[in-house]
């Protein structure tokens, strides 16, 4: 009896201890960063991509993710494709920590769509709206290839830059090529400088010397008065965007985003 009764209390144990990994694996448990329900990647391929999403994720505390489904429509009531991919970063609590910081990019294959979309304070701090216009064109080009796995690659490559830089207070945004402009408008300034130098210079080149004063007035006539601008002065200013200084639009759910074709 006492040996039955061990018996049963070792299995009491056992079950426990067994029990508080499943319990506890909840917690640990991270959603998929690659999730390719539209079938475009080989096995290998999703593995590799998922490795790399979770290593740039955690290097810099901010998710990365990809989705794929064939036709977004058939899953889901969402107006749009943009709809649809803020459904599914809330939908599977995508992010990183308390902010749920991250970015997702979606595809759907039916019409050729896509949605890339960034949430939380510092994903729409690294993610500004040009560094998303320009992050895009990296992987667009390879998706209008049917090229997914070097897409894919050119999006995670690529916003592990953005944020590297955002994590030094440097994201990329429209302020980072504002030089270029300036050179644009100096170089414009000195081509107008010297067609207007160059107009004096021939119209004195075919001046005729008098003599005298006389010969200056013999032919003056004056019949009226006008007035005649003798410098003109040209004023520029900046256009800027919404925010002042480039930055990020976010609607009233908190997300940022674009939305389109390949």
């Amino acid at each position: 009896m006492k040996q039955k009764a061990e018996g049963v209390l070792l299995a009491i144990v056992i079950t426990v201890f067994c029990a508080i990994p499943v319990l506890a694996a909840p917690e640990d448990i991270q959603s998929p960063y690659v999730v390719d329900n539209a079938g475009l990647l080989t096995k290998q391929q999703t593995q590799s991509l998922e490795q790399e999403a979770q290593r740039i994720s955690e290097q810099y505390q901010c998710g990365v993710y990809i989705f794929t489904v064939v036709d977004f429509e058939t899953v889901s009531e969402a107006d749009d494709i943009y709809d649809f991919a803020k459904e599914i970063y809330l939908r599977h609590e995508l992010g990183w920590g308390e902010e749920k910081d991250g970015t997702l990019l979606v595809l759907s294959m039916e019409e050729r769509d896509f949605s890339h979309i960034a949430y939380g304070d510092f994903g729409s701090y690294a993610f500004t709206d040009y560094g998303k216009k320009k992050l895009d064109d990296e992987f667009l080009d390879d998706f209008r290839n049917n090229d997914w796995y070097t897409g894919f690659s050119d999006y995670l490559s690529t916003s592990a830059e953005y944020l590297a830089c955002a994590r030094e207070g440097k994201p990329i945004d429209v302020e980072d090529e504002s030089w270029k402009m300036n050179l644009i408008f100096i170089g414009i300034g000195v081509f107008i400088a010297l067609i207007v130098v160059g107009i004096f210079y021939l119209q004195m080149k075919t001046a005729q010397e008098k003599n005298s004063a006389s010969g200056y007035l013999s032919d003056f006539k004056l019949t009226g008065q006008s007035d005649r601008y003798l410098r003109t002065t040209v004023s520029r200013r900046t256009i800027q965007s919404s925010g002042g200084k480039g930055g990020t639009t976010v609607d009233q759910d908190g997300f940022s985003g674009n939305s389109g074709k390949f």
